[in-house]
């Protein structure tokens, strides 16, 4: 005759269901929870290790502002926000930077934001006459962001008959990078002459079907000009033109959100606003419109409202005033 308590039997009973339900799953490869990273890094490059690439007066200045704004108002985790400037910009020191804070700001979880911003010299290579890397017909233009150990002395012949350099940030680095990046949300913010990226959703299509993590993925590149241009810094601004533009939207942000609340802000806002900027703000009797226009790329195409981040608001109105076409959204 069985004298085991009944209740103490079905309780056995369940965790026994519960194991095998558990291990059941085990063997199935039931997936962990993704886990998604969450930091900003900033690099600006006024000073290179070349003598034969131009310095810069305000790239410097472009990315201490912005790393300053981001530790006192963003939501960024101190520590998962990340400066390099002049000599630490080194391409191995960008590289190792970006994989360095993937891994230190990962969280359990969907979701993350992304904020990259560079400040210095980008490089044209393309079939065109004017390029800084001349390139065969039918050949890729690839050569990027010019690092401060970047050597334009260290070009080589292509089989095709172009010219290529290793020593600067290639697009395909920089694509690959991005598709790997464990966030839900990546913004990119360039301002450097011959920033934009016409072939970006072409080239993070490409990468992005080859990554485990592209999936739900958006991301904006806001550029300071097309291939084509040069961009501008201004002694009256302090900074590179579109740093200047970007800064004072996250400023006004900041000031137009109820101190206390918190401000979600959307890349497609942003960058009209700086677009807004650009038409109406003048330097030596021109519009900044007049030195250079900036772009944005998404990816996908349709993917216009990437969150950029969050700000902490510092001002006492109830509603938006400044710049109040933002997407704002105090909690």
């Amino acid at each position: 005759m069985d004298d085991v308590d009944p209740d103490i039997r079905t309780a056995s009973g369940i965790r026994y269901a519960v194991a095998l339900l558990f291990l059941f799953l085990v063997c199935l490869g039931a997936p962990p929870a993704r886990a998604s990273s969450d930091f900003a890094l900033v690099i600006g490059i006024g000073q290179y290790k070349s003598t034969e690439i131009p310095q810069l007066h305000y790239a410097y200045a472009d990315a201490k502002e912005m790393a300053a704004f981001l530790r006192d108002h963003s939501l960024f985790k101190r520590e998962c926000i990340g400066l390099l400037l002049n000599s630490q910009a080194t391409r191995d020191a960008i590289k190792n930077k970006l994989i360095e804070l993937e891994n230190r700001c990962s969280t359990s979880g969907p979701g993350g934001k992304v904020f990259i911003h560079f400040s210095g010299h980008a490089m044209r290579s393309d079939t065109s006459e004017s390029a800084d890397i001349k390139k065969a017909s039918g050949s890729q233009a690839r050569e990027f962001l010019i690092p401060f150990d970047g050597d334009p002395y260290d070009d080589y012949l292509t089989a095709d008959g172009g010219k290529a350099n290793d020593t600067y940030i290639k697009k395909e680095w920089f694509a690959a990078r991005l598709s790997e990046i464990q966030a839900s949300d990546v913004t990119v913010i360039i301002d450097a002459c011959h920033s934009g990226i016409p072939d970006f959703a072409g080239l993070m299509k490409l990468y992005n079907s080859t990554s485990s993590v592209g999936a739900g993925k958006k991301i904006a590149l806001m550029a300071a000009s097309n291939i084509a241009d040069v961009s501008f810094e201004f002694d009256e601004l302090k900074h590179g033109a579109l740093s200047w533009a970007v800064l004072n939207v996250l400023y006004a942000q900041k000031e137009s959100t109820p101190k206390g609340n918190k401000a979600e802000i959307d890349s497609d806002a942003l960058f009209g606003n700086v677009q807004s900027l650009f038409k109406t703000r003048a330097v030596s009797g021109k519009t900044l419109s007049f030195y250079h226009m900036p772009e944005i790329y998404y990816y996908p195409v349709s993917a216009n409202s990437v969150v950029v981040g969050e700000v902490r608001g510092s001002g006492a109105i109830v509603k938006p005033t400044i710049l109040s076409n933002l997407l704002f959204h105090p909690p």
